[in-house]
């Protein structure tokens, strides 16, 4: 079904953009996934998974850990909140939010 959720193909197409260079495309995109994954009819997890995957774009492609991180704290809120939330997947997002967090540090040094 994910595949079928129009953030989901947004996102989809930011990473084909990433992947031809063109970065600025790829950044809009993710943004645009970011805002219809906030679609109140969806599940909570459709906006979990589209803000983990927009803070791992950003940490690792765009490097704006900022952003990076304040969407690693939304979706670990999001998935902390929620009953059916993996506390595996809870923890590994805690430790991807801490190698961020060092990774702000170093960059405003």
């Amino acid at each position: 079904m994910r595949g079928d959720l129009q953030w989901h193909k947004t996102e989809l197409a930011a990473r084909e953009a990433n992947g031809r260079g063109d970065r600025e495309l790829a950044i809009q995109l993710m943004a645009q996934a970011v805002t219809e994954a906030r679609d109140p009819s969806l599940p909570w997890h459709e906006l979990q998974s589209a803000l983990a995957g927009s803070a791992l774009f950003h940490e690792h492609v765009t490097f704006d850990f900022a952003l990076a991180m304040a969407h690693y704290r939304e979706s670990h809120e999001i998935l902390s909140s929620n009953i059916g939330a993996d506390a595996r997947e809870s923890v590994s997002f805690a430790e991807c939010m801490a190698e961020c967090a060092a990774k702000l540090l170093d960059d405003s040094d």
